[in-house]
């Protein structure tokens, strides 16, 4: 029987393309495809699969950028792909897959099948091992009976905690705005609260995924506009409500409303998830990892891709010590190898105690004998403003006025 070979969408909105032995086919906006897209062109994608070979060679005929695989296509730059190869018929949108049916035979596969059953049997006892002992130390861990919604810190924070919210010791967090959501108006900040959509067509795909995988999901946002009051955070609370019901996936939503430690980069909302939030389970951080938008791109990440407006998402899993994906490399799978990114200013890990060549004593004296009421003469007579450097003794960042 001869090989057959079919263009799949990802999230299935129309049938398979047929893929015909060294017919060329073109794709693009049409009824075939269900892209109504004004900026896809009408004849997008040129595609001819070669069946004996299991390949197939694709070019760009659009003049906006097509992707494959993660990369950004070139126009009239012919590409051979092959079984598996996924194609964006515009760069991060209407992805769809390549398959050959039967599916191409692969010669590694039967050279490492009997090394990998042997190593399969042999780690048998061991996965189920571990299976029972993380069975074991959830077995305390109940599903959230009803919808709840905390307030921390006189409105600093606010925690939703909807139905069905189970703890784990492996944490996946996500950014909300820019990551899991887009504004419907394509506006930078959204003009009402229903301005929001799904930001990835297989976004709801890959977040039921996660909790079947031990997996507790959590959104970890900034919003300083609930804080400053443009926005009513009764509002925000059924915003928040919609989304998490549109995503179909139990997730508990931390809201950093003001510029106090639980705004990121700082990590005051991961401390109260894993250490108040989280059933006393220790969250295992090599299991766990952070999604966002805000990773510090420099322009032209990707065509005609502007810079991140910050990097506070990468910075924040860096000061947990966590992995970082951007939204990209997560729900499409892209590859950031090549990505020019902005390091900020100050980076603490790469400061260095060698070579040490200063002094740290002073020839002149520069402090004076205890309790002869220094600190006293200068508060009542030159310090307005006195800031505490302790933030066990003050959790804080507000200065303490005199």
């Amino acid at each position: 029987m001869m090989r057959q070979c079919v263009l799949r969408c990802l999230i299935d909105s129309h049938a398979p393309i047929k893929l015909v032995h060294n017919a060329e086919v073109t794709i693009g906006r049409s009824k075939i495809t269900k892209i109504k897209d004004q900026s896809c062109s009408r004849q997008q994608l040129k595609l001819k699969a070669d069946c004996e070979e299991c390949s197939v060679e694709i070019i760009q005929l659009g003049i906006n950028p097509s992707g494959l695989d993660g990369f950004a296509m070139k126009q009239n730059i012919p590409y051979k792909i092959g079984h598996g190869s996924k194609i964006e018929v515009l760069f991060n949108h209407y992805i769809h897959i390549i398959e050959f049916d039967p599916p191409p035979e692969e010669c590694d596969n039967k050279k490492n099948y009997n090394k990998r059953k042997l190593d399969n049997d042999e780690s048998t006892y061991h996965s189920k091992k571990i299976k029972v002992e993380k069975e074991s130390e959830n077995k305390d861990c109940y599903e959230t009976k009803e919808d709840k919604w905390e307030e921390i810190d006189n409105g600093e924070l606010y925690i939703y905690t909807p139905k069905g919210v189970r703890s784990s010791m492996k944490i996946a967090a996500f950014d909300m705005d820019g990551t899991l959501i887009k504004t419907k108006s394509g506006k930078v900040h959204p003009v009402d609260i229903n301005d929001w959509q799904i930001a990835f067509p297989n976004g709801t795909e890959k977040l039921k995924a996660l909790p079947s995988q031990g997996y507790k999901v959590v959104i970890l946002t900034n919003q300083a506009a609930i804080g400053n009051g443009r926005v009513k955070i009764g509002d925000f609370k059924k915003k928040i409500e919609s989304i998490v019901s549109k995503l179909a996936v139990p997730i508990q939503v931390f809201l950093a409303t003001g510029k106090t430690f639980y705004r990121k980069p700082a990590t005051g909302m991961w401390k109260i998830l894993t250490e108040q939030k989280n059933d006393n389970l220790a969250v295992d951080k090599d299991d766990s990892f952070y999604c966002g938008d805000a990773a510090g791109r420099a322009a032209n990440w990707a065509p005609g891709k502007k810079k991140d407006h910050s990097m506070v998402d990468k910075l924040m899993a860096e000061n947990l010590g966590l992995k970082f994906y951007t939204p990209e490399q997560f729900f499409l799978g892209h590859s950031i190898a090549n990505v020019p990114m902005i390091k900020p200013s100050f980076i603490p890990k790469e400061i260095t105690t060698e070579p040490f060549n200063d002094s740290l004593i002073s020839k002149e004296k520069e402090v004076s004998f205890p309790s002869s009421f220094v600190l006293l003469f200068l508060i009542s007579n030159y310090i307005l403003y006195l800031i505490m450097l302790s933030l066990d003794t003050c959790f804080s960042w507000i200065p303490w006025q005199w």
